[in-house]
């Protein structure tokens, strides 16, 4: 069953400028804010965010200020709704607000979306594998979320339109976003060298390090290494990426050198880590500063808060309904577009014990 999800009042509106246009009840142009803002009785600042919503989707066309927009079909893409296909990262991707919100707008745009049950880590991202799974469904474009260099190649070879959103996309030309992590990244670890970690540990997963450090993972080396701190698999360690894993890991990294600052790629995986520092008696600054790579709304409920690094999702969600928008009118979409970043320190990073 799909996780319920509450529309905002933007969204509300949306839909239902969406629906009269749909119906014919609005045809042509459509009317001013101020006077929709008085018939549907919301803030005109609501009605705005959901016209601007609507240009996005490519139902309304803007003309520039105060002139009004154009309907430009009564049909939602001016076309026919595409089949997509949103291959997910993890299991727990099902339930996280990003793609929850994603299938939400592309299914609102008038597509048929398609999430396969089995994810790119239940294949293990094998490329033999998945390509077996795609070739058995009949979508006409993909969504492919947090894929390896390998199989985005595989993907971006196919006739199907393809959208990478995260994923190590190298030089491979393909649409795609993700967040700009790499100023924020490195305002991170320049931080923790500052307030006297040496010890820093990243945990990601395996296509994160092989066949070669990511973007990210090697500038965590670089920053490093122009501090004069020695790098090697300790940075970036190799483990089996399963819960037994994941314990096997921590046992082995505070059982000789202990790090004094973690990053973690998950959100997913900081239960773990704070559950281990419990039982290990470490306390959260103190001995061990976290910082997560993801932000999660449950955050905001943890205290000390969180260190994370933000973006605003809802940047990616506008880019993939322009893309879908670009495919379903029968354009090539090859953009590639970032979305900025920021590191927020939070309550979970502190200086180095041993400083």
């Amino acid at each position: 069953m799909a996780a319920l999800r509450i529309l905002s009042a933007v969204e509300q509106v949306a839909a239902h400028l969406r629906s009269q246009i749909a119906s014919g009840e609005l045809s042509g142009s459509m009317p001013g804010v101020t006077r929709l803002a008085s018939e549907l009785e919301v803030n005109h600042k609501t009605v705005e965010a959901a016209m601007e919503q609507l240009e996005t989707e490519g139902v309304l066309k803007g003309q520039g200020p105060r002139r009004k927009r154009l309907i430009v079909s009564q049909s939602v893409q001016g076309t026919r709704g595409l089949r997509i296909g949103l291959f997910l990262y993890e299991p727990a991707d099902h339930e996280t607000a990003l793609f929850v919100d994603i299938e939400h707008a592309l299914r609102e745009a008038g597509h048929v979306v398609h999430v396969p049950e089995k994810t790119l880590t239940d294949l293990k991202m094998d490329r033999a594998a998945i390509q077996r799974l795609v070739s058995q469904t009949s979508q006409e474009a993909w969504i492919v979320v947090s894929a390896s260099l390998e199989i985005l190649d595989w993907f971006a070879s196919q006739p199907a339109p393809l959208f990478a959103l995260f994923g190590r996309r190298g030089d491979l030309r393909m649409a795609s976003t993700g967040p700009s992590i790499d100023l924020a990244f490195a305002e991170t670890v320049k931080h923790l060298i500052e307030i006297g970690h040496r010890r820093i540990v990243r945990i990601c997963r395996s296509e994160r390090r092989f066949p070669s450090p990511g973007r990210t993972e090697q500038l965590l080396l670089d920053i490093l290494r122009e501090h004069s701190i020695p790098t090697s698999d300790y940075n970036l360690p190799d483990w089996e990426e399963t819960p037994d894993g994941m314990q096997e890991l921590l046992q082995r990294l505070f059982n000789v050198t202990p790090p004094t600052a973690l990053i973690i790629d998950e959100a997913i995986f900081l239960p773990v880590i704070l559950q281990f520092a419990g039982r290990a008696g470490l306390q959260i600054p103190r001995d061990l500063s976290l910082i997560c790579f993801e932000n999660s709304a449950n955050f905001d409920w943890c205290k000390p808060s969180i260190a994370h690094i933000h973006w605003e999702r809802n940047t990616a969600v506008r880019r993939i309904l322009r893309w879908s928008t670009h495919i379903a009118h029968g354009k090539t979409d090859l953009l590639t577009s970032s979305i900025p970043a920021k590191f927020i320190p939070g309550g979970t990073v502190g200086p180095a014990s041993d400083c």
